[in-house]
């Protein structure tokens, strides 16, 4: 309850559907291990933080002026240091394992590929000059501790 799957096969994705419901599941499962005694352990679950406004404005404006609005995976860090000599895509601070990661949690660009062929595109219609705000459209995923 409260947890959705979205794709398919090995693309399939857990996302968090409603907070509300998911904590009510737990609160459940608690109670029950409670009563019955059992110590039955529940997950824990963490929301990651919202990226920042200022590093959603900066991948808007990279995506905006890349070839096509598109980036392929492996090229993303050369085209970053292009166009951000000075500063450096620290997505370890932010809570994320690799670049990958960081960019599924940026709303207004999707993933187009596989592993070897992967770009990550601007959505249609995202062709504005500001982005969409974070709280607005970006969909967190629960993180598994």
């Amino acid at each position: 309850p409260g947890l959705s799957l979205m794709g398919r096969g090995n693309r399939m994705q857990v996302r968090l559907g409603d907070p509300s419901k998911l904590e009510a599941f737990q609160g459940n499962w608690a109670t029950r291990a409670a009563e019955t005694g059992a110590g039955i352990q529940t997950p824990q679950f963490r929301l990651p933080k919202p990226l920042p406004d200022s590093l959603l404005q900066r991948l808007y404006d990279l995506f905006l002026s890349s070839e096509g609005q598109e980036i392929m995976l492996r090229d993303f860090f050369t085209v970053w240091h292009e166009r951000y000599p000075t500063e450096q895509f620290s997505y370890r601070s932010l809570g994320f394992r690799d670049v990958r990661a960081l960019l599924s949690q940026v709303p207004f660009i999707e993933k187009v590929g596989g592993k070897v062929d992967a770009k990550y595109v601007l959505r249609r219609g995202q062709g504005s000059s500001t982005p969409p705000a974070a709280g607005q459209v970006q969909q967190q995923q629960p993180e598994f501790l």
